[in-house]
Formats: structure tokens, sequence, C-alpha cells
């Protein structure tokens, strides 16, 4: 059972890109809930910081012509 939830992840590269996505979601909403925006809009504002961390960081993206 441990097996499943413990993995290697040599150099922590999933470990750092977990936290930047916390990081990346958790400053968009905090910008968003300042700015006096209501739920629905941090919400979508959230998903999207999500996706871009994650195309931006996508190094297959790169290699496409």
């Amino acid at each position: 059972m441990k097996r499943m939830f413990v993995a290697p992840d040599p150099g922590r590269l999933r470990l750092r890109s977990a936290a930047r996505a916390v990081l990346g979601i958790g400053a968009c909403l905090t910008a968003l809930g300042l700015a006096g925006f209501p739920l629905p809009s941090m919400c979508a504002g959230g998903l999207a910081a999500l996706l871009a961390l994650f195309v931006v960081a996508d190094p297959g993206c790169r290699s496409r012509p």
C-alpha cells in the first residue's frame, strides 16, 4: 500500500512542479480576491493560471514546429 503513495522523484521535479502550481494559483486567487472579483471569476482565473503554468512548462511544446 505504501508504494502506491510513495514514488521515486529524482531531482524533486514533481514536487517543484506541484509547488509552482500551488503558488501560482494562490497568487492568482489572492490578487483577484483583493481586486474584488466574485467567486466564479476567481475560479476561472485559478483554472487559467493552472493551464498557463502547464502549457508554459511543457517541454513538448518547444520541440513542435
